[in-house]
């Protein structure tokens, strides 16, 4: 496929100001009709200037699909791992740590809001509101004492292990914690 463009470095070159004209749509340098192709799906073959510099010629081909079923086999599988987790214990027993943007798509995705007893988060300003989309009630790390849970699951990026160090520390020691890894629930 051959895009063929109006240079807008030649314009600029030779100060062609009579150019900038109603049927002209769009003005794209080398460099950004290239992003362009290729923020649009496009690989680039070639990119000349013709005409005496006067237009921009692009040989491109489109990219092939980008294949991301790896994501969703990840996503069934920390599913799996977190509904089997939170099966283990009764009567929505079981919290999440963390109110950040991970956990939240997570909370959501996996369809959590009714397992869920609440989220807690040490941020002040997330405390006294609810998680979106599943309008679980997000409190402090108090709560935990005068309305215990039986498991913890740490969402809390690169702050888990501190976050679990703190559970282990300051709260009941027979809550169970886990934290979300990269590779999956891991049981600590």
């Amino acid at each position: 496929m051959r895009f063929i463009r109006f240079g807008f470095d030649m314009i600029l070159r030779n100060k062609l100001f009579s150019e900038f004209i109603g049927d002209h749509l769009f003005y794209f340098t080398r460099e950004t009709l290239n992003t362009t192709l290729s923020l649009n799906g496009f690989e680039i073959i070639e990119c000349n200037e013709v005409w005496c510099h006067y237009i921009i010629s692009a040989v491109v081909k489109k990219r092939g699909k980008l294949d991301i079923s790896h994501f969703y086999k990840y996503q069934a599988q920390l599913k799996n791992e977190i509904e089997e987790y939170i099966c283990r214990f009764k009567d929505k027993k079981v919290a999440i740590w963390g109110a950040g943007h991970q956990a939240l798509a997570i909370i959501s995705l996996m369809n959590l809001a009714d397992k869920i007893k609440y989220v807690v988060d040490s941020a002040s300003f997330k405390q006294s509101k609810y998680t979106p989309a599943t309008h679980i009630p997000i409190v402090s790390p108090e709560a935990l004492d005068p309305d215990p849970v039986d498991a913890v699951i740490v969402m809390a990026a690169s702050y888990s292990d501190e976050v679990a160090k703190i559970i282990r520390q300051k709260f009941d020691r027979n809550i169970n914690v886990s934290i979300l890894r990269d590779f999956g629930l891991e049981v600590v």
